[in-house]
């Protein structure tokens, strides 16, 4: 009887379908007296980059994202300090207003160029994919109901079902054999 409850529960857990995400993640940046930590890093929309100095002088990051010159983003952080957060900057990626692109945060000190980190920005997965037929997209709209069968869906399923019709047949005849 036990084997058959646990055969049971390994078919009902393979016929469930798996879903693989990811949730936006934070990335830190430390910028040191004499160095900036990591100096290139490749993130994704919806992602938070987070500079924290810890240098003895404050600092300006800039962002200039169409490179006409004028700074489209800028933070400013103070030197570092333990019991506030002025020595921190953060900067969410949002994908309504960051494309993936390659870009280059400076980093500047008493007016100077100081340093920079190389940004590459990826697309994130969520945001570049059309939803399947049959879903309401914003605005009302709603795509046709027409859905095709997906021949690697249909395959997986097939596989699924004959690995949990093997099994069922082995228990089946393992029992009986111990019976006998």
């Amino acid at each position: 009887m036990r084997i058959k409850f646990v055969a049971a529960i390994l078919v009902t857990l393979l016929l469930v379908p798996s879903v693989t995400a990811h949730g936006a993640d934070t990335f830190s940046f430390i910028l040191r007296n004499s160095s900036i930590q990591p100096e290139l890093a490749t993130v994704q929309q919806n992602d938070t980059l987070v500079f924290y100095n810890v240098g003895n002088q404050s600092r300006v990051l800039t962002i200039d994202l169409d490179g006409d010159g004028v700074n489209d983003w800028n933070c400013d952080v103070a030197e570092y300090n333990s019991s506030s957060v002025d020595d921190e900057c953060r900067l969410w990626l949002n994908p309504v207003n960051w494309t993936a692109q390659e870009l280059t945060v400076m980093v500047s000190q008493e007016g100077a160029e100081w340093g920079s980190i190389s940004l590459k920005i990826m697309n994130d997965n969520h945001t570049e994919n059309l939803p399947p037929s049959g879903y309401n997209l914003s605005g009302g709209k709603q795509q046709s109901e027409d859905v095709e069968n997906d021949s690697g869906t249909l395959l997986m399923g097939g596989a699924v079902l004959s690995f949990a019709a093997a099994a069922i047949i082995w228990i089946n005849r393992r029992g009986k054999e111990e019976e006998e």
